[in-house]
C-alpha cells in the first residue's frame, strides 16, 4: 500500500497533469496533461471505485459520450447501439442484459461493463487497478480469460493487485513498487518468476 501504483497509472491515465518524467507512445515522447489527451493515445483505466452512471442501463453506460449517431444527424441509432453493445458484451463473455439498470449489477458485473465501455474506443493500454477486490474466484477467471483474449488482439493490459497468485497467473512481466520507486522488475515463464 502507497507505492506509487496508482498514481503512476493516473499520471499515464492523464488523471494528474502535472508530473516529472516523460511518457511515450509508439516511441515518441509525448505530454499527457489531460485524461482525453491519454484517451487519444489509447489509454484507458478502470478504477477500483465504479465510474458508472448508476440511473442509466448497461447500453447507455457503455457509450455515454460517443454515442453512436445516424451520420450527420444528432439522433441516436438505437437500434445498431444496442447490436454493438452486445457484441462487445457477447465477446467479453458477459451474461449482462443491456437493459438492466447498472445501479442492479453486482460488482464484477459494473467492472465488464466498464471494460466494455473502454472497448468502444481504439484502446491500447488498458490499465486495470485493483478491480477484482471483490471478485469471486468465478469472477476472477472470467476476468482472466478477458485479459488474455485482449492481449491477443494487442492490447496491453496494466494490472495492479496485491494478489500475488492473481499476478502470477496472467502476468508477462512483473514490476514491484516500493516508496514511488520500481524495486523490481522481473519477466514471468510459465508462470514462475
Amino acid at each position: 500500500n502507497g507505492a506509487g501504483k496508482s498514481t503512476l497509472m493516473k499520471v499515464l491515465a492523464g488523471n494528474y497533469p502535472r508530473y516529472s518524467g516523460e511518457i511515450f507512445f509508439d516511441g515518441q515522447a509525448e505530454s499527457v496533461d489531460s485524461i482525453i489527451k491519454a484517451q487519444k493515445h489509447g489509454v484507458r483505466m478502470i478504477h477500483q471505485e465504479s465510474q458508472l452512471i448508476n440511473e442509466f442501463n448497461v447500453e447507455q453506460n457503455i457509450f455515454s459520450g460517443n454515442e453512436i449517431c445516424y451520420p450527420g444527424l444528432p439522433f441516436i441509432n438505437k437500434k445498431l447501439q444496442k447490436q454493438k453493445a452486445r457484441e462487445i458484451l457477447d465477446f467479453l463473455q458477459a451474461d449482462i442484459e443491456i437493459h438492466a439498470p447498472v445501479e442492479e449489477l453486482n460488482i464484477a458485473q459494473k467492472k465488464m461493463v466498464e471494460i466494455a465501455r473502454s472497448l468502444v474506443y481504439s484502446v491500447k493500454v488498458l490499465i486495470l487497478d485493483e478491480v477484482t477486490a471483490s471478485f469471486t474466484s468465478y469472477d476472477r477467471e472470467i476476468l482472466f480469460e478477458i485479459i488474455h483474449k485482449l492481449k491477443a488482439q494487442g492490447i496491453s493490459v496494466v494490472f495492479i493487485s496485491h494478489k500475488i497468485d492473481e499476478v502470477l497467473t496472467i502476468a508477462e512481466r512483473l514490476v514491484i513498487m516500493r516508496d514511488g520507486k520500481t524495486v523490481e522488475t522481473k519477466t514471468i515463464e510459465n508462470n514462475s518468476v
